[in-house]
């Protein structure tokens, strides 16, 4: 008990600890994935996909963003996700204390379970979350074969 009491308030233990830190901090700015302004690491939008016999549905979370500011593409099972989200305006004699979300443009792209089909798609953005609906086309929906009793 004296050696660990005496270890962790040891001055020179201490400013390891706070090294570690200020490592942490440095290693979560280097790897946010800007690039030039472009935000294209594979963690934003955070996105939830779940699929069933009819097709696909994909939610997005990206509060702070306009609809108009939204672009969704899909080409066969690829979907692509483009936008920006502005940063949030200061008063005169204002500035940030800590900013941890991610303003500015944005790529995300996600492979679907599947190809569907591009006549058949919706798209709401509300309350920070962008659900887009897609369907599966007929021809790539499992099909039930008839098994006859061999007679």
């Amino acid at each position: 008990m004296f050696f660990r009491k005496r270890v962790f308030s040891d001055p020179f233990f201490k400013s390891f600890r706070r090294m570690g830190r200020i490592f942490d901090e440095m290693d979560h700015y280097l790897h946010q994935g800007h690039d030039h302004g472009l935000h294209q690491g594979t963690d934003f939008p955070l996105v939830d996909i779940w699929s069933g016999q009819e097709g696909v549905v994909l939610t997005a979370e990206i509060p702070g963003a306009e609809a108009e500011d939204l672009d969704v593409t899909v080409l066969g099972d690829t979907l692509t996700i483009r936008g920006k989200r502005e940063p949030a305006e200061l008063g005169e004699r204002e500035g940030y204390v800590r900013q941890e979300r991610f303003t500015g443009e944005f790529v995300r792209t996600v492979q679907l379970p599947y190809a569907t089909d591009p006549e058949k798609m919706d798209a709401e953005y509300r309350h920070g979350v962008l659900t887009i609906r897609l369907t599966r086309p007929e021809a790539d929906k499992p099909q039930r074969i008839t098994i006859g009793n061999g007679s």
